[in-house]
């Protein structure tokens, strides 16, 4: 048997090289901030998990037993607890996240991490940040636009 990986993205290889020169820019402004000169961007990339599985076990775990056995037991039956949605923000140039677990996944989910962002990584330094480069994920929905346009202050750079 052999595999192959189909190309189903044409624009992969342009996104691919923004993608690689964003990283590249943070390389070169945290080595910047290493000399003494504050950035004036802050890259933020975001992404998402939406549709998680919330479970619970409704039996205990059995531990390892010398002579009985040598691995956690866990029993197959669970509980559903619905599904969730997983956001998170991380701030390339420091590596801080900013992580947020909620019960639905619309643009409003997605604008509340926007602004928990602002709040823990550009408000404790404003004068120095001229700029702030938002790395959404893709969304099924394009609901990624919806914050650049509400927020006006910050850029948005394309993500595969």
């Amino acid at each position: 048997m052999a595999y192959y990986l189909e190309k189903r993205d044409p624009e992969f290889e342009h996104r691919m090289g923004e993608v690689l020169c964003i990283y590249k820019e943070i390389n070169l402004q945290n080595e910047a901030e290493e000399s003494g000169v504050t950035p004036s961007v802050i890259t933020v990339s975001v992404d998402e998990k939406p549709g998680v599985q919330a479970i619970k076990n409704i039996a205990p775990d059995i531990m390892p037993e010398p002579g009985k056995q040598s691995r956690i037991m866990r029993d197959y039956e669970y509980k559903r607890l619905g599904t969730l949605s997983i956001l998170a923000a991380l701030d390339l140039h420091d590596g801080h996240v900013i992580a947020q677990v909620h019960d639905k996944h619309r643009s409003i989910e997605f604008i509340s991490l926007l602004e928990a962002s602002w709040m823990f990584i550009i408000l404790p330094d404003p004068p120095s940040v001229s700029s702030w480069i938002i790395i959404p994920p893709t969304l099924s929905q394009g609901d990624h636009e919806i914050p650049y346009e509400q927020t006006g202050a910050i850029s948005l750079c394309p993500y595969p």
